[in-house]
C-alpha cells in the first residue's frame, strides 16, 4: 500500500521501471517522503490539497493537519481522442456534488460515456475528483483527479462535506499552502 503512494502508481509493472522500496521504513523516513507539509494551519473547513506536479493529494482537518494523503494522476495536456488541449483546472474549488461506486463519466469515452468514475466528487463544471484503477505514475486523464479507488470512499463517505470542502489545485504545494 505505500509503495503504490510513494510511487504514485496503481498499474502493472513494466521492464525498466524504477521504484522506491519501502522495505524499512521508518517514521523519520516517510516523513521526509511526504509530497505535502502535516500542517498548512488553520481551516475554516476541511480542505484537500491535489498537485499535479506532485502527482498527489492531501486532505486537511479544519486544525490545518493533514490527515491522509495518496497517488493522483490530472490531465495530460493534450487529449488525441477530442483533438484539443485537456486541463485540470487550477485554483480553489468547493466540493458541490458527488457520487457513489456507480458514479461514471456522461462524456469518456467518445461519443457515448461510460467510464467508471467511483465514489465522484464534483468540484468545477463537470470535474471530480474520483477512484480509478489507472494511476499510472504521470497526468492522464481528460481533466478529473484520479486517486486511489480505496482513497475515493473514504473522502466520498467519510471526509467531504457538499458545499463547504475546499479543493485547491496548484502545481506547486507552497502556492496551494499561501492560498489556506
Amino acid at each position: 500500500q505505500m509503495a503504490m503512494r510513494i510511487n504514485r502508481i496503481n498499474t502493472k509493472l513494466y521492464l525498466g521501471m524504477q521504484l522506491v522500496e519501502p522495505t524499512q521504513m521508518n517514521a523519520a523516513i516517510t516523513q521526509n517522503l511526504l509530497p505535502f507539509p502535516e500542517n498548512i494551519g488553520t481551516q475554516d473547513t476541511k480542505s484537500i490539497l491535489i498537485s499535479p506536479k506532485e502527482l498527489a493529494w492531501a486532505a486537511y482537518d479544519m486544525d490545518g493537519k493533514m490527515v491522509r494523503w495518496g497517488p493522483a494522476s490530472t490531465a495530460r495536456g493534450f487529449c488525441s481522442d477530442i483533438g484539443k488541449s485537456c486541463n485540470t483546472p487550477r485554483g480553489s474549488f468547493t466540493i458541490y456534488r458527488k457520487g457513489g461506486k456507480a458514479c461514471q463519466s456522461s462524456e469518456f469515452p467518445i461519443p457515448t460515456g461510460g467510464a467508471p468514475m467511483p465514489y465522484c466528487m464534483f468540484f468545477k463544471d463537470g470535474i471530480a475528483l474520483h477512484g480509478s484503477d489507472k494511476l499510472p505514475g504521470y497526468n492522464a486523464s481528460h481533466g478529473c483527479v484520479r486517486i486511489l479507488s480505496e482513497d475515493a470512499k473514504w473522502l466520498n463517505d467519510t471526509f467531504i462535506e457538499l458545499g463547504s470542502t475546499k479543493v485547491t489545485v496548484e502545481d506547486s504545494i507552497w502556492q496551494a499552502e499561501s492560498r489556506s
